[in-house]
């Protein structure tokens, strides 16, 4: 296309009133069928998505003049999400996500034709991330919102913000390593997203116990927040897990100087007063203190560190019983805390019915957990005599060579990595 008409299209999707408003009168006296047809999809763009009214008059009544054979009112409802994704919303006390699924897939027919203007102009990637975010954030919509930020970066890869909201939807879905990788992304281009900073950081933890590389990645964001106790805990964590104990206490100080509630470090400072220094009183006036705030109350962090302190150090099974409890009520998703808790059943109370209801509400709000799964199915086989099963719920015949006895015993065992990994879990979704 010629080089004019090229940036006849570059000013009327700007964001500059003036040059939209000289776009539109050249786009009137414009006589060339071909370069009419090829600005078409541009000023269709322009005036469904126009929040001025009179550009927006204007521009349809330019593509009435100009294209005679549209149909208007089905451009309308073909657009029609972009109108619905701002004014139905769910504190209305309606749902709407029906309504807003049926307006996107009626966009997802048509929308080729417009995704590279839609992802390349600045002011309208911002209509196309803001739609895929509120159908994801909003709606719940996920595959819908996926479809939008893997759109706008197939035509515009150095967009971060695409990056950062694709790679959230991949970290839900448990592809971690794909989320990683744009997370970096996000950061190559934009050196001060502070969320792709943090969460990047959080999954090189998690992914790699690449603590240092967190470390360097959390330091650049406290540039960008210097005052957030959650980015202070999240160092002071890093540097625990690296044994450098003096500036892990360092960081949590910090944090606590900021918020001197601040559940993350007073956790951090309990634990290594106890596993650190061997002080239990210490711990266990630091948990305390957090527990003790109206908002931590409840914390699963502090109440799990609390029946870890009471079970392994003073030997009291029955307040330690009565913490995991507290524990995972507030926050069913704690593996390890879960398979501690199983222990404490068995071994101590041989309350094998609690256990079995422990296992089922597990499961039963993580379905899709394989390794929770395979411990129940050990469990059920040592302490409730059942046949194993297969993956169909199949019974089958147990391995010839199988000690299931040593299988059970690695319920007994507590890997340090696996409780600091769901420390961090935990300290990360407060975060959020």
């Amino acid at each position: 296309m010629q080089p004019q008409i090229l940036q006849l299209q570059a000013d009327l999707l700007s964001s500059d009133e003036q040059r939209q408003t000289a776009a539109l009168a050249i786009i009137a006296q414009l006589l060339d069928v071909k370069a009419l047809e090829w600005l078409r999809p541009a000023l269709i763009v322009f005036s469904q998505l126009q929040l001025d009214p009179d550009l927006k008059e204007k521009s349809t009544a330019l593509l009435a003049e100009k294209y005679p054979y549209l149909d208007l009112k089905q451009l309308n409802l073909d657009f029609a999400i972009f109108e619905t994704i701002s004014s139905c919303l769910p504190w209305s006390g309606i749902d709407y996500t029906d309504l807003q699924r049926r307006n996107y897939a009626a966009f997802a027919k048509i929308k080729s034709e417009y995704d590279n203007l839609l992802s390349s102009f600045a002011v309208y990637t911002e209509f196309y991330l803001d739609l895929g975010r509120k159908l994801y954030m909003l709606f719940q919509l996920e595959r819908e919102a996926q479809q939008i930020f893997e759109t706008i970066l197939r035509y515009n890869s150095r967009s971060d913000e695409a990056h950062y909201s694709l790679a959230r939807i991949l970290e839900k879905q448990g592809n971690s390593e794909q989320a990683l990788s744009h997370y970096q992304t996000c950061i190559e281009l934009n050196n001060t997203h502070l969320y792709a900073l943090l969460q990047a950081g959080d999954l090189q933890i998690s992914l790699h116990q690449a603590y240092q590389t967190a470390i360097d990645l959390y330091n650049k964001a406290i540039e960008v927040e210097p005052y957030s106790a959650d980015i202070y805990g999240k160092l002071a964590n890093g540097h625990y897990q690296l044994a450098e104990y003096g500036l892990a206490q360092q960081y949590a100080e910090v944090a606590l100087s900021i918020n001197e509630h601040h559940e993350f470090s007073l956790e951090l400072l309990g634990t290594m007063a106890w596993r650190v220094h061997k002080d239990v009183e210490k711990a266990l006036e630091f948990y305390q203190k957090g527990l003790d705030h109206q908002l931590h109350g409840d914390s699963a962090l502090l109440l799990g560190a609390m029946a870890e302190l009471h079970t392994e150090s003073l030997q009291d099974y029955q307040k330690g019983r009565l913490y995991y409890q507290k524990s995972l009520r507030s926050q069913p998703l704690q593996p390890a805390r879960l398979r501690r808790y199983i222990i404490l059943l068995t071994e101590h109370f041989q309350d094998t019915a609690a256990a079995v209801e422990a296992y089922e509400t597990y499961l039963n709000l993580a379905p899709n957990d394989t390794t929770i799964q395979a411990d129940y199915q050990q469990f059920k086989i040592k302490f409730l005599h059942e046949q194993p099963q297969n993956p169909q719920g199949e019974y089958v015949s147990p391995p010839v060579n199988e000690d299931l006895d040593v299988v059970l015993n690695n319920l007994s065992f507590v890997d340090e990595d696996e409780d600091d990994e769901e420390v961090e879990a935990d300290s990360a979704s407060d975060s959020e």
